[in-house]
């Protein structure tokens, strides 16, 4: 039998509340409001619960409050208003009933998904052809969709499935790709971190997620001699979506290896890992980016947690061993990218990477230290963060990388980022749910 680990994603979801514009009264109530009859310097009498005096009721004031917004009532049964907030402040931005700058962070969860403490969000794909259309993967949940960039969401099939060589629900969806020729052909794979594991494995499907079929490949390689169906990391070469890369998350065999499709799973090679020993789990990389002119997809990366990282150039047939003195992220799941410059970022403890030539040379963003899992760009800036509880969201400029500033955007735990380059929305997942930023044109070189 598998061992089963959580995996655990999150992200904060920002509240704002609105203010009234109701003016205050000079002595803090609502104009025209009928106080009662008072006693005892203004405290209201009280009764208990048979109706007995009870005592006098002291009531709170806007400034006992530490409120300077909106309606709330005085402890007595008394509404206070506290008055409005001025432009650009919103009240409630600043903490219940205090102005201050509304977050540009939008929470955009999924009706009804409550994520709590162990379901939260970790795949997340925009559609390439139209950025209305979102995918969400639920820990132990299943796959949200959107079609109209977060304002609802349906979640796709149905739990109960039991879940054969096809099936119309994904239980744990770990990362899911959309084919930019054509938005109804997705990619998915199915972990063991939380959840039923009763669809682990890779799957496709053919009509943007209603259904989906284990590619005949990826059956075989399933049935392979210390394989197993634990998909915890796949790739798409960036130049053919056919083209796959796929790593287990866990083997009965840890020198089992990892696979290669270049039919879009119809077929399966299985390549051995290029380390020494194969302990931990490994991640897999195409280090492509043709819109720079980069690499092809013939050039990968593979990281491990114990062994550093190899390069290939030649789609496996040798290998070079870079960054040994780092180590991937447990279950590889840490994602590339390219700054415009061309310099590489790669997720990585005890420092997240860069690298000037595709990999070939490594060095360790030294302002950052602890277990980073992806760094992403919007062609301005890049965004990043800790692993860990109530971390700041970082920027760097994208044309610098080593000098990180915090944004005031803080999550109550880590969560992953996405950046929609056509829409150009920068998404988190985790935890708490979904958020969305607009990040804004891009600035011109």
């Amino acid at each position: 039998m598998l061992r089963r680990y959580r995996f655990l994603f999150v992200s904060l979801a920002t509240v704002v509340v609105g203010c009234t514009t109701t003016p205050a009264a000079p002595d803090g109530r609502a104009p025209d409001q009928d106080v009662g009859t008072r006693s005892d310097a203004g405290a209201h009498a009280a009764t208990d619960a048979t109706g007995g005096d009870a005592g006098p009721c002291v009531p709170t004031t806007c400034a006992l409050a530490h409120a300077d917004c909106g309606r709330m009532d005085d402890g007595c049964g008394i509404p206070l208003d506290c008055g409005t907030c001025t432009d650009p402040d919103v009240c409630g931005a600043g903490g219940p009933h205090v102005c201050g700058v509304p977050s540009p962070w939008r929470n955009i969860t999924p009706e009804g998904a409550n994520p709590g403490d162990s379901r939260g969000f970790s795949a997340f794909a925009v559609d390439p052809n139209d950025s209305n259309i979102l995918y969400a993967g639920q820990c132990g949940e299943g796959v949200w969709k959107s079609m109209n960039a977060g304002v609802t969401w349906r979640r796709m099939g149905d739990p109960s499935e039991v879940a054969g060589a096809t099936t119309g629900y994904l239980d744990n969806p770990v990362f899911i790709e959309v084919d930019p020729r054509d938005s109804r052909h997705l990619y998915a794979n199915d972990a063991g971190w939380c959840g039923s594991f009763d669809t682990l494995g890779f799957w496709e499907s053919f009509d943007g997620g209603d259904n989906w079929t284990s590619p005949i490949g990826f059956q075989h390689a399933e049935a392979l001699p210390g394989s197993s169906a634990d998909v915890g990391r796949f790739d798409v070469d960036p130049g053919d979506f056919d083209h796959i890369l796929i790593s287990m998350r866990y083997t009965p065999d840890p020198s089992f290896g990892f696979l290669e499709s270049t039919d879009g799973g119809d077929t399966f090679v299985l390549h051995a890992y290029p380390m020494e020993t194969a302990g931990g789990t490994k991640g897999v990389n195409f280090l492509h980016e043709p819109s720079l002119g980069i690499g092809s997809g013939q050039t990968w990366l593979i990281s491990s947690e114990a062994q550093g990282f190899a390069r290939t150039e030649d789609g496996g047939n040798t290998w070079t061993l870079v960054g040994t003195t780092f180590s991937g992220i447990h279950g590889g799941v840490s994602r590339i990218h390219y700054a415009p410059d061309g310099t590489l970022y790669y997720g990585a403890t005890p420092n997240p990477l860069r690298s000037p030539d595709n990999g070939l040379t490594w060095e360790a963003i030294p302002m950052l230290f602890g277990y980073w899992q992806v760094i992403v760009g919007d062609g301005n800036l890049m965004y990043t963060m800790p692993v860990g509880s109530d971390v700041q969201l970082l920027s760097s400029l994208e044309n610098d990388g080593l000098t990180w500033s915090p944004t005031g955007k803080v999550f109550h735990h880590n969560a992953l980022l996405t950046f929609d380059r056509v829409g150009r929305v920068l998404y988190a997942t985790g935890l708490d749910g979904v958020e969305a930023y607009d990040v804004g044109p891009a600035t011109a070189p």
